[in-house]
């Protein structure tokens, strides 16, 4: 079951708990909890002893001019903790593989109340408000996916640096705390 957006970590164990399978167990997403409020670092260490599988990536907050927005970067470019979330899943988990996720560019609005999962506002941490990968002016965050023919081509080679980046730094760390 995965913290999909939506979800906050005691609503995923509580899922779990009922089911009571060894059958079934978390997909620890890095970054979901976000828009439900939830610090990604506690997520993890919640989550991680129930990992079956995960997602691994980075994000940062943005302002389009309307509201906030989590929006997706490339993994250890953004302000989540993901060494801290790397170190509590080989500590705690049982995974022998770390799916990276690329989320860049993708942006979504909270999909709860602030509060929800412990987090009331943006400002600090993983909730830092930064600047938008691309300008305002050319593209909102939340059109990412549907972007002008213009700036199409640059989106996907923006990806697929980002990508790059992500999968480099992943193995950095399984370097540094898997050997």
């Amino acid at each position: 079951m995965e913290n999909h957006e939506d979800e906050i970590t005691d609503e995923v164990f509580q899922m779990i708990k009922e089911v009571n399978s060894p059958w079934v167990g978390a997909h620890c997403d890095v970054g979901n909890g976000m828009m439900a409020w939830e610090e990604p670092v506690e997520a993890v260490r919640k989550l991680a002893p129930y990992a079956f599988t995960t997602h691994f990536k980075d994000h940062i907050i943005v302002h389009d001019g309307e509201d906030y927005r989590v929006c997706g970067v490339p993994v250890g470019t953004g302000n989540i903790d993901t060494e801290e979330c790397f170190k509590i899943l080989v500590e705690n988990s049982t995974l022998t593989r770390i799916n990276v996720e690329m989320c860049f560019p993708y942006a979504i609005h909270f999909k709860r109340e602030p509060g929800t999962g412990g987090v009331f506002e943006v400002g600090e941490g993983a909730f830092k408000v930064e600047q938008p990968p691309y300008d305002l002016n050319v593209i909102k965050p939340l059109d990412y996916y549907y972007p002008p023919e213009e700036l199409l081509e640059q989106m996907i080679e923006d990806q697929e640096k980002g990508t790059e980046q992500s999968v480099r730094y992943t193995l950095a760390l399984r370097d540094k705390y898997c050997r």
